[in-house]
């Protein structure tokens, strides 16, 4: 999950360095050459002139990967696109829940998964023997509100469309709406029974559901997940909206909402 905060302290020290060492480099260039040219009968200064000569190639291949981190820093962190896409996904939220605006920000939330062919090394063993080239993970970018932003959920995305998990997984690999409410509750009391129903229902591995049990997560009771396109057409992600009450997610709502920004976030995500 993206942090705002911290994506702007990164792109603002990004374009720091990137302008300082991007003037610093062809400047210590300069200096050295001028330097160079001039006459020296001071033999310290001479000694000290040859040195600093002798260590101008590598003085500015520091000064180069200096350029090139603070570049890389900034690449995908421009606070204006994730300012932007956090008011359009916060405004998701408000259409989509009316009828819960009093109730605690994360029980009813929108949040936006990033189709992405990377995954950390957990995944990596976890689906090792299932993973092929055209494999992915889905995998949250950016969520409504102030709270509820700690979640490293990540669901399979691979080849055979069949495989994929969750509701966000199905949403991807059919390119369409997919609808679930009145999920049973589940917590750390709940029987096996009632933990396979959720997982039948919602398209999510037993392991997965016993991982969020263990860590005292609450589960959605109900889950609408539309697919994101670019601006250009292109699979994007999902969007995903969901309620900690059975038949918290309006569908009605819901489509209101997505398609009042649907264009914007279409030219947002090429950002990302």
């Amino acid at each position: 999950m993206i942090n705002l905060e911290r994506e702007i302290r990164k792109f603002k020290s990004g374009e720091r360095l990137a302008f300082a060492y991007g003037i610093a480099g062809p400047a210590f260039a300069a200096s050295v050459i001028g330097m160079n040219k001039l006459p020296v009968s001071n033999e310290y200064y001479r000694l000290t002139l040859s040195i600093l000569i002798d260590a101008s190639p590598w003085i500015y291949i520091t000064f180069l990967f200096a350029f090139l981190y603070g570049k890389w820093l900034s690449r995908n962190s421009n606070p204006i696109v994730w300012k932007a896409l956090q008011a359009q996904i916060d405004k998701l939220q408000k259409i989509a829940f009316p009828n819960h605006t009093n109730d605690v920000n994360d029980n009813h939330r929108v949040t936006l998964f990033k189709f992405t062919r990377s995954c950390n090394n957990k995944c990596a063993k976890r689906y090792k023997k299932r993973i092929t080239k055209n494999s992915g993970w889905l995998v949250p970018v950016i969520r409504s509100g102030h709270t509820g932003k700690e979640t490293k959920a990540k669901f399979f995305a691979p080849d055979a469309g069949i495989d994929a998990e969750g509701i966000v997984g199905m949403c991807w690999s059919s390119e369409y709406v997919q609808y679930q409410d009145n999920l049973p509750n589940v917590s750390s009391a709940s029987g096996q029974r009632t933990k396979e129903r959720y997982c039948r229902r919602s398209n999510m591995p037993i392991e997965m559901l016993d991982e969020y049990v263990k860590t005292g997560k609450k589960l959605a009771c109900s889950i609408l997940a539309y697919p994101v396109l670019s601006r250009a057409g292109d699979r994007w992600g999902v969007i995903v909206f969901d309620s900690m009450v059975p038949n918290g997610v309006d569908q009605q709502h819901a489509e209101l909402a997505f398609y009042t920004v649907a264009e914007t976030l279409g030219v947002l995500v090429e950002g990302v």
